[in-house]
């Protein structure tokens, strides 16, 4: 936020200035066990949202985009899988097996762990995607004449990140939850 605000002046006198923001599918709908992400992913999408209708209504000729990724293999992903993994192999974990959570987010780490080839690979599966479509989805943000407002970029749970988009637009949330629950 304070690299916009920084940045505006100079981009508001720039013809054709782009401002780009990395939020996630997150920000459209929240992920189970992962609420705080998601209220940050939804800040961005309004941050983004907020400039660039401010940005039109003031006539300002600076594009706003922002670019919506789902599971994504990073490093940063695969040392949180494995955190989480440790967590839930831990002694205090293996008592926990009457709390009614413990199973649902064993699965839920199982799921996003086959974002990974077999442990010990650090390489992207074919359930997620790795870096290099946020990247060009970035690229083409920055460098397109008439650039998008929202880029969906890889899949969620095998469904093309611009299908669960529209599906949240509908604002069916019993339909998003069945389809939560299946994969």
């Amino acid at each position: 936020l304070r690299v916009t605000r920084a940045a505006l002046p100079h981009l508001r006198r720039t013809r054709g200035a782009r401002v780009v923001f990395v939020g996630s599918v997150s920000g459209l709908r929240a992920s189970p066990y992962a609420g705080v992400y998601s209220a940050s992913k939804h800040a961005v999408e309004a941050l983004a949202d907020a400039l660039r209708l401010e940005l039109l209504i003031a006539k300002q000729h600076v594009s706003v985009s922002n670019v919506e990724p789902a599971l994504t293999a990073t490093p940063f992903l695969l040392k949180q899988l494995r955190r989480q993994q440790a967590q839930l192999e831990a002694p205090a974990a293996a008592n926990a097996t009457d709390d009614v959570y413990h199973d649902c987010y064993r699965r839920f780490i199982g799921v996003r762990a086959q974002c990974f080839e077999p442990p010990p690979s650090t390489e992207p599966s074919g359930r997620c995607h790795g870096t290099q479509e946020v990247v060009d989805a970035i690229a083409h943000a920055v460098t397109a004449t008439y650039p998008k407002t929202r880029y969906a970029v890889t899949g969620v749970s095998g469904m093309p990140s611009w299908a669960f988009a529209w599906l949240v637009s509908l604002g069916n949330d019993r339909l998003l939850d069945l389809i939560t629950l299946l994969f």
